[in-house]
């Protein structure tokens, strides 16, 4: 779970950066200068770079882990001895692991997310 602590890290450095508020007190019909343009891109990427990780920790708090967890409930409730909660204690992380992107066939995807959150810190 190491993964959702790197999106829940990389959603509050997010949240929480702030821009010079010079450029936002300028004149009306006044030319934008270099700076402005500048502050105002900034501004956009973190509303974007928000959107996707805010994305993905909602899918994987609502999903995933909320919605696969009363699965678990479910069928633990069911078991009649230990074998079978293993069994389904592992299936239930396998489906966990694959939902949260943690399978070999995302490691691109984590890649990504992960340069992301390292990159606000």
């Amino acid at each position: 779970f190491r993964f959702l602590l790197k999106v829940k890290w990389g959603l509050t450095i997010l949240e929480n950066l702030q821009f010079p508020r010079a450029h936002k007190r300028r004149r009306p019909y006044v030319p934008y200068e270099m700076a402005d343009l500048l502050m105002r891109r900034l501004e956009q990427l973190r509303f974007w770079m928000l959107f996707a990780l805010q994305s993905l920790h909602f899918h994987f708090m609502t999903h995933v882990l909320q919605a696969m967890g009363e699965q678990l409930d479910e069928k633990i409730v069911k078991c009649t001895n230990l074998k079978e909660m293993v069994t389904v204690h592992r299936s239930y992380m396998n489906t966990v692991c694959e939902h949260c992107f943690l399978a070999d066939n995302f490691a691109s995807l984590k890649t990504g997310v992960e340069q992301v959150s390292i990159a606000l810190c």
